[in-house]
């Protein structure tokens, strides 16, 4: 940790000392984030269909203070918990299929084409390195839900609505099996 009365106060946090224990927070610390997302849109018997994946995914060998530790558990990772969980280490994985409404040139046409059905399919997982007694390899959580929804693309706003259900994790979390969802995003 930092050792105030023998570093300069202006350097705090910058000039790490040795931590007297492995399982202590540290202001120094490693980790390595991954983020990949695939979009592809695709016919299926003359039916528009888009594929959409992501995975997201933190490794740490360290402790890490919880504003650095990855969360699963919320609308953009595992949806249809009320909580997150959070660890040192995890990921998170989406599989999204949505339909394109067959759109025409009349405003109800063009409205119908902004509209896009979907069915989700998410799993997380998260450990922290040390558990509460300062022992290496905490245990593992695992969070996964299925999800049916729509979402309306506007210029500005888009919205998505639908209901979760969630599968593992829900005891964990004392939440329901099913989960109703709304949210709206506004671009500028």
């Amino acid at each position: 940790g930092f050792r105030s009365n023998e570093d300069n106060a202006f350097n705090a946090g910058t000039l790490p000392t040795e931590s007297v224990e492995p399982s202590d927070n540290r202001y120094e610390f490693g980790k390595v984030n991954l983020n990949l997302s695939y979009y592809k849109p695709f016919y299926f018997k003359n039916q528009g269909i888009t594929l959409r994946t992501v995975f997201n995914g933190q490794y740490s060998k360290d402790a890490l203070f919880s504003t650095e530790k990855y969360s699963i558990g919320d609308f953009g990772t595992v949806k249809g918990f009320p909580m997150t969980v959070s660890g040192d280490t995890g990921y998170s994985t989406k599989l999204e299929l949505s339909y394109i409404l067959p759109s025409s040139e009349s405003k109800t046409g063009q409205f119908m084409y902004k509209i896009r059905p979907y069915v989700e399919a998410d799993l997380g997982k998260v450990r922290n390195n040390y558990n509460g007694y300062g022992v290496r390899k905490g245990k593992i959580t695992t969070l996964s839900s299925y999800s049916l929804g729509i979402r309306y693309y506007g210029e500005k706003i888009t919205l998505d609505t639908g209901i979760a259900k969630t599968d593992k994790g829900r005891s964990l979390t004392k939440t329901e099996s099913h989960r109703g969802y709304v949210t709206v995003s506004a671009t500028f």
